[in-house]
């Protein structure tokens, strides 16, 4: 027996009998993804534009040039949520999962830093 799972780009052209043709036993819809044109202004309830506000004035976002260089922080972090919400296998991302991840070429990360006040 064997399986294969293919996951199309949400962004792709592509029509629903397109990919029927071309795999004729099965499809399933796995996850509805949303996507939002960053051009257009964000329509966010009142309460959200609050929250917005009060993060503004309590952290600092920066650009991290080089990822792996915070590598440690995002384990560290990562490491509570998984002991929170009880979280294993593949879930419970490894060091070495981070580490691959944030050496992906073009990866973009920022992170928040807490300030006094």
């Amino acid at each position: 027996m064997m399986s294969l799972v293919v996951v199309v780009n949400p962004l792709a052209d592509v029509e629903a009998w397109h990919l029927e043709r071309a795999l004729p036993d099965r499809i399933d819809a796995f996850r509805r993804h949303l996507i939002r044109d960053v051009d257009e202004p964000a329509h966010l309830p009142a309460h959200h534009r609050r929250h917005v506000r009060r993060a503004s004035r309590a952290v600092e976002v920066e650009l991290c040039a080089d990822p792996l260089e915070h590598r440690d922080d995002w384990v560290r972090l990562y490491e509570e949520l998984v002991a929170r919400r009880g979280l294993f296998g593949v879930r419970a991302f490894s060091r070495q999962a981070f580490q691959r991840q944030l050496a992906l070429p073009g990866l973009v990360a920022m992170r928040a830093i807490g300030t006094v006040g």
